[in-house]
């Protein structure tokens, strides 16, 4: 759902943390914090009010409007219709240790 959501790699590092590394023959425990559940109550409220995307119209003109961090990168594609930008879809990654060197 990422791409209903602005700035969810962000959102969602907290958690991610929790799950990196090979957790497929891993049997301990996830350590919950305060900080993992204030970004999961932010991810369910992000998504519980995530935008409605517009559908694209050809006729319509297009911009990529993008940003990047030391540690991520983010993008909206929108289309310019009725006087505002109406968004196609958001997108966002965390860059990993060797995107970040």
């Amino acid at each position: 759902y990422k791409r209903f959501v602005r700035q969810a790699t962000d959102m969602q590092a907290a958690l991610r943390c929790l799950i990196t590394g090979n957790k497929k023959n891993d049997s301990r425990k996830i350590e919950w914090s305060v900080e993992a559940n204030e970004a999961f109550e932010n991810c369910k409220k992000a998504l519980a009010e995530a935008t409605l995307l517009y559908y694209p119209d050809p006729t319509r003109p297009l911009g990529l409007f993008v940003d990047a961090s030391n540690t991520a990168a983010g993008a909206v594609l929108q289309q310019f219709s009725n006087g505002i930008w109406q968004p196609l879809g958001f997108y966002s990654e965390k860059f990993t240790s060797g995107q970040r060197n």
